[in-house]
């Protein structure tokens, strides 16, 4: 079942929209992160957000979604994390697999979790909860979503299968943990893992930092690997007050 899919099940996802039709372009962004089929209308979106015009064939090793506040990112973020730690067979072996969630700080970072728990919540989910720690929920089949703040020392040891980065130009770019090097410290673990995603997922703030050189790189390119995706607040959230 593709994501999509699970959106519009009564039985996973969909009791957790109240109005589907307001979130059609995340749908739109969605079924480009993941590679799936669009008509001409949701092809005109993806082209209007990308800048691109290819139809992307697969999943994105990497995205960048550029979005306004109130845009509806910590929400889509959590969404995705339980997501793939559900619905996506990975090839661990005897390991744990991470979905991690990075943010410049664990309050930050646990914003996104406490969106994680109450999908979790839902009747599809529940029994899968087999653990929930400060910091992370163990489900049954031996993923766990986890958040951290933004530390590359502290990212070594796990076997990481997708990494959402919370807010992430707002991160630091020089002292102990730069977000270079955190993401330097990501990519390996990443890398070994068939379908893994790096998602960076942020407002725009300033032009530095791995948001703004993935947006200057990548935004437009045709690019198999890495997508960008750039948008307003309302265009993303069209209910939120315009004033």
């Amino acid at each position: 079942m593709n994501i999509i899919e699970a959106i519009h099940s009564e039985k996973i996802f969909k009791p957790l929209f109240k109005d589907l039709e307001t979130w059609q372009n995340w749908f739109v962004c969605l079924k480009a992160l993941f590679g799936l089929p669009m008509d001409s209308r949701e092809h005109a979106i993806y082209r209007k957000f990308t800048g691109r015009r290819d139809h992307p064939a697969r999943q994105f090793d990497e995205a960048f979604l550029i979005v306004g506040r109130r845009g509806g990112k910590s929400f889509i973020s959590a969404l995705i994390c339980v997501y793939l730690a559900v619905f996506r067979e990975w090839d661990l072996g005897l390991e744990k697999g991470y979905i991690m969630c990075l943010a410049a700080d664990k309050t930050q970072a646990g914003v996104v979790l406490d969106y994680v728990r109450k999908i979790l919540e839902l009747p599809a989910f529940r029994s899968m909860v087999v653990a929930e720690r400060v910091e992370e929920i163990e489900l049954s089949n031996r993923m766990v979503i986890a958040v951290h703040a933004c530390s590359y020392r502290s990212l070594r040891g796990f076997t990481i299968c997708a990494s959402m980065l919370d807010e992430l130009s707002f991160w630091r770019f020089e002292g102990s943990n730069p977000s270079k090097e955190v993401l330097t410290a990501l990519r390996p673990s990443l890398g070994g893992i068939k379908g893994s995603l790096l998602l960076g997922i942020s407002t725009g703030y300033s032009k530095r930092g791995p948001l703004y050189q993935a947006f200057k790189e990548k935004y437009g390119k045709h690019d198999p690997r890495c997508l960008v995706w750039k948008a307003g607040t309302q265009d993303m959230n069209p209910i939120y007050n315009r004033a």
